[in-house]
């Protein structure tokens, strides 16, 4: 498989009664489209309905033919970029062909089912669609050197078929960074602003930043793409012009299905969004335990910061951001819990970030009376 993420040059479908096809998956570059962050478009909700007289619609009014296995093209099978609980598959058909009601499920060597996707779409068309097929409840999410199945049921003229395709490749992006996209959007009155937005990585070193405008004459959002390798990022954002209102911004991938963290936009507080990029792809971690690792525990007493791991183990960074964004504090530790002289800092809100030595960021608002 070859694209975004693979290097398979061929994969060979099963098909019921033992016959089998072969076939070439084609790269594909294609632009990342403007969205509504109030809708997804990708997705409609399934109605009730006849999937045999849909087939036949499809197939009368606009040219389409129910697909057969080897009609599907598969661009990428990857892990889900900002959470660990979902395979993404972006796949499409071959022109002229459609697969109607699909749903893509993992299945692993042993032929245990890891994840399966709710049929959301209805329909596999020519164009490049993501799917996201869900870890099921027993299951952990497999390494990034797999070995298994993509399963692809469908429903087609006789009712559901399904193909197989053979997987033996990483569920990482092979590239040395993949695409997302940061947004900011208005969701109150029209207005003209600005707003800076800066990415840094574990280290506090920025690794993008840029500009976000919204005006009167156009649309109220703006987005930007960043290209960036796995890792544990922060998104922040600071307004430069306009008056107050009523926004949001976080990160996004695939026209919006790939949706990651958002956050509402605070006048008086820092804007800190933490995230984590294919959390089980970055060097040096294994995501897949450590993402499930509990936060730690932060109490405020008396003008007293204190910090507690939840396991005993060392905290690593501390950082505490007053209201303008501003970093009043900043140390590290590998006790497992340290405390902050609050006794000097002025009244109201902060925003207190520790970054574990494992990666895992946690961030929590804390006001100080």
């Amino acid at each position: 498989m070859s694209g975004k993420s693979t290097s398979i040059d061929r994969i060979r479908p099963l098909r019921a009664g033992g016959a089998s096809r072969s076939f070439v998956i084609i790269k594909h570059k294609h632009p990342m489209r403007i969205w509504n962050p109030h809708l997804n478009p990708m997705r409609t909700p399934i109605l009730p309905t006849n999937l045999l007289a849909l087939a036949l619609v499809l197939h009368s009014t606009h040219g389409f033919a129910q697909g057969t296995c080897a009609d599907l093209i598969i661009n990428a099978v990857t892990y889900a970029a900002f959470n660990d609980t979902a395979i993404e598959v972006v796949a499409q058909a071959a022109e002229g062909s459609f697969f109607s009601y699909p749903a893509f499920h993992l299945v692993d060597a042993g032929g245990d089912t890891i994840t399966r996707e709710q049929v959301t779409f209805f329909g596999i068309g020519s164009n490049p669609q993501t799917h996201s097929s869900v870890l099921q409840p027993g299951q952990l999410l497999p390494p990034p050197s797999f070995t298994g199945t993509l399963v692809l049921t469908h429903q087609g003229m006789n009712g559901t078929e399904t193909c197989t395709y053979p997987l033996s490749e990483s569920l990482c992006p092979a590239e040395a960074c993949t695409p997302f996209r940061v947004y900011f959007f208005n969701t109150g009155s029209v207005v003209n602003a600005s707003f800076n937005w800066q990415i840094t990585d574990v280290n506090g070193a920025t690794v993008s930043n840029g500009t976000w405008d919204i005006s009167t004459t156009t649309v109220q959002m703006d987005e930007e793409e960043v290209c960036l390798p796995a890792g544990d990022y922060t998104l922040r954002a600071q307004q430069t012009n306009g008056p107050t209102g009523s926004y949001r911004y976080g990160v996004t991938r695939n026209d919006g299905v790939t949706n990651g963290p958002w956050s509402l936009f605070f006048q008086s507080q820092p804007n800190l969004l933490p995230f984590r990029y294919f959390g089980p792809c970055i060097a040096g971690l294994n995501a897949i335990t450590e993402m499930t690792d509990a936060a730690p525990i932060i109490s405020v007493v008396d003008r007293s910061i204190t910090v507690t791991t939840a396991d005993g183990s060392g905290i690593g960074a501390v950082e505490l951001y007053d209201a303008t964004g501003r970093i009043t504090h900043n140390s590290r530790t590998s006790s497992p819990q340290t405390m902050l002289d609050a006794s000097a800092r002025a009244a109201g809100p902060y925003l207190l970030r520790v970054a574990a030595p494992n990666g895992r960021i946690f961030t929590q608002r804390i006001l100080i009376l």
